[in-house]
């Protein structure tokens, strides 16, 4: 009957529960120092210890011992088949653990086998491939660079029929691929070539628009000011712009007035305009102040035009690539109603000089 317990059984539950909780402790217990204190702890005075007490003491630690045997003995054998079970499944394991091992020392000693079998010729192929795919790098890089190379022509090109913006981009994208190669020294040949490149672009767009100041044309204007905006210069293109107006003035002048003068020898050439006024014959003086007259009026037509453009037109920062500020549209107009108080004062002085100093 399962439900039965044997007083043996009984007996030594019993004891197991007598045994004390320090016994229970793995590490850094001394059961010999415990008791000897245990002992030492109920002599109450007495310098002795009782012989009575020791061997009581010994009984119920042997009794103990016994119970605690038998346990360990029951618990082994309750457990014995699993032992069996497990130490099946570890033997099973070490097995495929040794053909797992022999699979790899096989395999192994195939590959060199194998890696002793592949011919020379078979090295060979795969090391013309590799040379192949270098080569075919080269070329693709070579035939970038002949591009590069031929890029210049094209940007003076463009430059030449006034696709000042196309330049510009293209000339961004060359400076990237420039960037990415620069470590051959065409390249660095190249870059300085670009960067002159760039300096005859900006140029260009300067003189187109000092020709602005005589004959004002909106959509050359408009590709003035988007080439401005990829260079990050639209602050200082209005100070170009009041700066060629007040140069167009001058120059044209000097023009006029050598043009009736006439120009037969170098010290006519190296005179002032106040000296040139003198030198404007009776006869020609009517169509000379007709001639100033339409210059001026042409110089001015063509700042109004410019001034109304701009308060049709508010500034796109549609094609700015740079982190410098677009001017607003009341700051360009002030710069334009600033600035012609000084070109009609030029004017003024041009013509005034003019009609005092001839005879």
């Amino acid at each position: 009957d399962h439900g039965f317990v044997s007083i043996s059984e009984k007996a030594d539950r019993e004891t197991l529960n007598t045994i004390e909780d320090n016994y229970y402790i793995e590490h850094n217990f001394d059961p010999k120092e415990y008791e000897l204190q245990k002992l030492l702890s109920t002599l109450n005075g007495n310098p002795f210890l009782n012989i009575s007490d020791v061997i009581t003491r010994r009984d119920h630690l042997k009794t103990q011992l016994t119970a605690v045997s038998k346990r360990v003995s029951k618990l082994i054998l309750e457990n014995s088949s699993s032992y069996t079970t497990e130490l099946q499944r570890v033997t099973v394991l070490t097995g495929a653990l040794q053909d797992s091992i022999e699979t790899c020392h096989k395999a192994r000693r195939n590959l060199r086998r194998a890696q002793y079998q592949i011919t020379t010729r078979n090295l060979s192929l795969i090391r013309n491939e590799m040379r192949k795919q270098q080569w075919i790098n080269v070329l693709k890089n070579i035939e970038k660079l002949k591009k590069l190379h031929s890029f210049d022509q094209k940007l003076k090109e463009m430059v030449k029929h006034e696709d000042f913006v196309g330049a510009i981009q293209l000339y961004s994208q060359c400076g990237n691929t420039v960037h990415h190669y620069k470590e051959y020294q065409c390249i660095r040949d190249l870059s300085t070539k670009l960067q002159d490149t760039l300096d005859f672009i900006e140029e260009s767009i300067d003189v187109t628009l000092a020709k602005l100041c005589s004959y004002f044309n909106p959509h050359t204007y408009q590709r003035l000011l988007n080439a401005y905006r990829l260079l990050g210069k639209s602050l200082t293109s209005m100070d170009q712009l009041q700066m060629h107006f007040v140069n167009v003035v001058q120059t044209r002048t000097l023009e006029i007035l050598l043009k009736t003068v006439g120009t037969i020898n170098n010290e006519q050439n190296l005179s002032s305009y106040s000296d040139l006024c003198k030198m404007v014959p009776e006869e020609s003086f009517s169509s000379c102040l007709h001639e100033l007259n339409v210059c001026f009026w042409q110089i001015i037509k063509s700042y109004k035009l410019i001034w109304l453009w701009h308060e049709k037109n508010p500034p796109s920062i549609e094609l700015t690539n740079s982190d410098t500020p677009e001017p607003s549209q009341e700051f360009l107009l002030q710069k334009l109603e600033s600035g012609s108080s000084r070109l009609w004062h030029e004017i003024q002085q041009k013509m005034k000089t003019f009609i005092l100093e001839s005879n």
